[in-house]
């Protein structure tokens, strides 16, 4: 017999991997499990290397500073450097360079 599932809600978790918690139909039971999901943001970038920008995830005030430097979708972004303890991050966008908290650069996906 096969059982039927009804997806209840889909939403992140952490950064690398997406949570769906299905019921099935008939039964009074809730299955959760956990589907790995690559995601690949500006703070996973290695030094020298490059990315387009997909999506900047967040709302309000900080999203809005963020797209004013520059960092829109479709724009390619490169890390040149990284402080001795990793944050913040030297990145070369449209010409200039653009120093960037770790915390800030999770918010950007890159394609």
């Amino acid at each position: 017999m096969a059982i039927q599932y009804n997806l209840l809600s889909v939403g992140y978790k952490n950064s690398s991997g997406l949570l769906c918690r299905l019921t099935p139909r008939n039964a009074g039971v809730t299955l959760t499990y956990i589907m790995e999901v690559d995601i690949m943001t500006i703070a996973d970038m290695k030094i020298g290397t490059s990315g387009k920008i997909k999506k900047v995830h967040g709302n309000g005030a900080l999203r809005r500073r963020i797209m004013d430097m520059g960092l829109i979708n479709g724009t390619e972004v490169s890390l040149n450097k990284l402080a001795p303890l990793g944050d913040p991050m030297e990145l070369s966008v449209k010409g200039y360079k653009l120093s960037m908290r770790k915390e800030d650069a999770k918010m950007i996906e890159l394609v």
